[in-house]
């Protein structure tokens, strides 16, 4: 693992750290971001209502459905840390692994984040070659290629270039057109180039491309359909909500040997063209409620880093940061469906009812840190940690304003009339904070490790990127800190055979940042919601991560997370004293085990089963009743054959076989009324994979 920017045992740092390598993450079907929380403890993924995921971990996370807010929970790929929560929806393929890391991160990685890091490392080109092909066909149409060619390209030129496309039908049937929904239509293609032109010179180029035409899920309103069915639609001729993104960016990376020193520079450039025309209310019917998102996200960083490189009892690293992404947001909310009068809103027009009401923004966020940290071997067993970062936050949200639509409806006629409720308008915030890491480890012998910690996250305020109705709801927030204690234990037992960690942390979280409400925003007749800070909050809780290999044929993993999450200090009404953060159950528990039926010497024959359970959560802060999901557990299985070289690989395989219905988002409150998400059905299909070399 890498997640203190150097290559170490995970078993011999003091982070608590969820690790998936290549083979586990193809045996899991990992195919997007959200996948990894199905099976690490205390993670939980909400979607809300624009299919965008929002990250917690212990309870930390922000519940907004707005692209322009940067998240608590960093995710970084190959090293770039993704500002936006809208560039999430990429698709993971050819990795190498993932790792979770729980708790406040800032002393080493790029973005200072509150509830902690996700990175996701690509496969490197190969010193020989090779290539690799992966397929996959299941229901719904479902089927995925993903191809990989990979080796040297001369002396000192290595080259590997990557792709996947992901189709489907859609497991979600429209009740009232037959139409299917929820399809994928996914190609994505990534080259990496490692050029070595000298003993201490290493370079990196990486290119990636992706566009996204899936169709998208309708909502389901309470009482009608299911997570394979659903009646809602939208205006267009099919009716079938659908995506149109595109993706594309490059990064440099150059590490430099200076003998005691490694210089390290990390160059990105990201952007994001999105388009959505979504379903939001569930319904058949004329006069839908509807939502159009249009969004051009830019985003550039710079890091450099010094190291240490030696073997000696002092090793250390500081940096520098900077990042600066701009974001131009255009929503469009067809209403004609809720009858609004145009007069409620203040807007001239003599016909009946309002048909678009928008949101839109630019927004450009610069962020500037120092940071260092220190690892000492004070003595045979003990090793200390100190780690400390000053960042500077700028943003600017600039020409904010709701344009509005009435077109003419029943026995009305003449043209469309448009305009805007408000002139735009700008506002700017800047933020900074000191934040910083002390942590200890004692080695009672080489298989058992107890560590404790302090630090602080930092995640900086900012502004609504939701819909507004006069300058006045746009009310900056502040940023939120969480101070985090930690005690954990990583033990390697029985010869090796057994691995077990554990943490036990506590929380104290200030100005957590939440969707919260603006009562009265709309004229009266809705209110608004926005990110706000809602109040201060307590976390305690624990993990226990268990692997084990009883025989040469079982292979087991386990994983128990708590969490006892409160709002101890409600800043605004409609949070109660005690209350509960979203997107943090209680108990969550994941597990999968393997186990070989036969082994013929060159190739052998196995069954592999994981499940997940989530106790019951709330999707929002308010503890609304509808959005309140009970508890349910998720399975799936697979049987196959491998080559006992790993060259090829052959399974059937089937998830949520139980075919449990289960939400992983909903929304109340707003125009459209109650509606909800639900998760995919049971699936079933075959895979193989093959290694050429």
């Amino acid at each position: 693992m890498t997640a203190q920017k150097r290559a170490q045992n995970i078993n011999d740092v003091g982070i608590a750290i969820s690790a998936f390598d290549a083979q586990t993450i193809r045996e899991l079907g990992f195919q997007q971001p959200i996948d990894v929380a199905t099976q690490t403890t205390n993670f939980s993924v909400n979607q809300l209502v624009t299919s965008i995921p929002n990250f917690t971990i212990r309870g930390v996370g922000v519940n907004d459905y707005a692209i322009n807010q940067a998240t608590s929970v960093g995710s970084y790929v190959d090293q770039v840390f993704i500002a936006s929560p809208a560039m999430m929806l990429f698709q993971m393929f050819d990795t190498e692994r993932v790792e979770v890391l729980k708790g406040p991160q800032g002393t080493l990685y790029g973005r200072n984040t509150t509830g902690g890091a996700v990175l996701f490392i690509s496969k490197s080109p190969t010193e020989e070659p090779e290539a690799s092909v992966d397929l996959e066909i299941g229901s719904y149409g479902y089927y995925m290629v993903e191809g990989a060619v990979s080796g040297p390209l001369s002396d000192t030129v290595r080259g590997r270039l990557a792709f996947n496309t992901t189709q489907s039908d859609g497991y979600q049937e429209n009740i009232f057109t037959g139409e299917d929904h929820g399809g994928y239509d996914r190609v994505s293609a990534r080259a990496i180039l490692d050029w070595t032109p000298s003993d201490s010179v290493d370079v990196r180029l990486k290119v990636h491309v992706g566009k996204d035409n899936s169709s998208l899920n309708s909502f389901n309103v309470p009482g009608v359909g299911s997570n394979d069915s659903s009646s809602g639609t939208i205006d267009t001729i099919d009716g079938v909500p659908y995506r149109d993104n595109d993706s594309k960016g490059a990064a440099l990376t150059i590490d430099w040997d200076l003998g005691n020193l490694v210089l390290t520079s990390v160059s990105s450039y990201d952007q994001l063209d999105r388009f959505e025309y979504g379903d939001t209310d569930g319904l058949f019917a004329d006069g839908r409620i509807d939502q159009v998102l249009i969004s051009d996200i830019d985003q550039f960083t710079q890091e450099l880093r010094l190291a240490s490189n030696g073997d000696g009892p002092v090793t250390w690293v500081g940096g520098l940061y900077y990042s600066e992404d701009e974001i131009e947001d255009g929503t469009i909310y067809e209403v004609t469906g809720a009858g609004f009068p145009p007069f409620v809103f203040g807007v001239p027009s003599s016909y009946a009812t309002l048909d678009e009401l928008g949101n839109t923004f630019q927004q450009k966020s610069q962020s500037a840190a120092i940071f260092g940290q220190v690892e000492w071997d004070v003595a045979d067993r003990w090793h200390l940690t100190a780690g400390l970062r000053y960042t500077q936050e700028d943003k600017e949200l600039n020409n904010v304003t709701t344009p509005w639509r009435v077109m003419p409806g029943p026995g009305e006629s003449g043209p469309d009339e448009v305009g805007l409720l408000f002139p735009p308008a700008s506002f700017d915030e800047d933020f900074d904070a000191v934040s910083g890491k002390f942590g200890a480890d004692f080695r009672l012998n080489e298989d058992i490790l107890f560590y404790g910690s302090i630090s602080k996250g930092f995640k900086s305020g900012g502004f609504q990127g939701t819909l507004v109705f006069s300058p006045s709801n746009i009310i900056p927030f502040d940023e939120e800190t969480v101070l985090a204690y930690e005690v954990g234990s990583k033990m390697t037992l029985a010869d090796g055979r057994v691995q077990l960690n554990s943490a036990f942390f506590f929380y104290d979280y200030e100005n957590l940042q939440a969707q919260g409400t603006i009562e009265g925003g709309a004229g009266g007749v809705e209110n608004l919601f926005a990110l706000q800070n809602i109040g201060d909050a307590e976390v305690l809780g624990f993990e226990i991560d268990l692997t084990a290999a009883p025989t040469e044929r079982l292979n087991l993993a386990l994983g128990v997370g708590y969490l006892d999450a409160e709002i101890v200090d409600p800043f605004i009404a409609e949070v109660q004293p005690d209350g509960r953060p979203a997107m943090s159950p209680k108990w969550n528990l994941n597990g999968r085990a393997q186990f070989v039926v036969h082994d013929a010497g060159s190739h052998y024959w196995f069954v592999r089963g994981d499940f997940n359970f989530q106790d019951d959560v709330f999707f929002d802060i308010y503890e609304t009743p509808f959005l309140l999901e009970d508890s349910y557990w998720l399975f799936n299985a697979a049987v196959g054959v491998t080559s006992t070289d790993g060259r090829w690989r052959a399974e059937m395989w089937g998830r949520n076989l139980g075919d449990t219905d289960y939400r992983i988002g909903g929304f109340t409150g707003g125009v459209a009324g109650p509606v909800q998400i639900f998760g995919e059905p049971r699936t079933y299909g075959v895979s193989f994979s093959y290694l050429f070399d």
